[in-house]
């Protein structure tokens, strides 16, 4: 979790959504240990020409082998759930979500090699959003209403689409902060 201040976003309300701020918390805290099955059997796809990591698409796990990481691994166009991330990190047909990297518009069904979740798929699965597959920033900000920052409270989110979408959730305000314009975020990130 980060500080964050209210500065250049839209800011959607939770309204039209149930919030369930644990599954936040779960996913942020969730262990998982990098061994050689997760970063290399991986990309299994038929005909796929990458099969594996390649220098072309890097493991951003592979220093870590041996490691307990937190937090479910960010995939750009990710939307899984615990259960889902599980099943392919168990069974082995899928490698931990990565960067944006191990997406090429050139490739078919690129976004298939990895499993994790990104940023909206992370706001909508605390959202409880059935719909999960089509949610995106747009999608969150065309079925949320606008509130002002006075309004904001845990498990609203904040979505950036000026450049980059971005969308995360407010875990709640920073009480410390006589200016009240502050407030501690949970999301999804490409960061590692």
């Amino acid at each position: 979790m980060r500080y964050f201040l209210f500065y250049a976003l839209i800011i959607g309300t939770t309204s039209l959504f149930a919030v369930n701020m644990n599954l936040a918390v779960e996913y942020l805290e969730m262990p998982w240990l990098v061994d050689g099955p997760n970063i290399w059997n991986h990309y299994t796809e038929t005909n796929d020409p990458h099969q594996g990591y390649t220098e072309d698409y890097p493991c951003d796990w592979v220093d870590s082998i041996a490691d307990t990481l937190y937090g479910m691994p960010y995939h750009y166009g990710g939307k899984d759930s615990f259960s889902q991330w599980n099943n392919d990190y168990v069974n082995g047909s899928k490698g931990p979500g990565a960067h944006s990297a191990h997406w090429q518009a050139s490739i078919p069904n690129s976004l298939s090699w990895a499993a994790g979740i990104d940023c909206s798929g992370f706001v909508g699965r605390c959202w409880e959003i059935s719909d999960i597959w089509n949610c995106s920033c747009d999608y969150l900000a065309q079925n949320s209403t606008a509130i002002t920052s006075t309004q904001v409270q845990s498990g609203a989110a904040f979505i950036r689409s000026s450049y980059n979408d971005h969308a995360r959730l407010c875990y709640g305000r920073n009480e410390n902060d006589p200016t009240n314009q502050w407030v501690e975020v949970i999301e999804a990130t490409g960061g590692i």
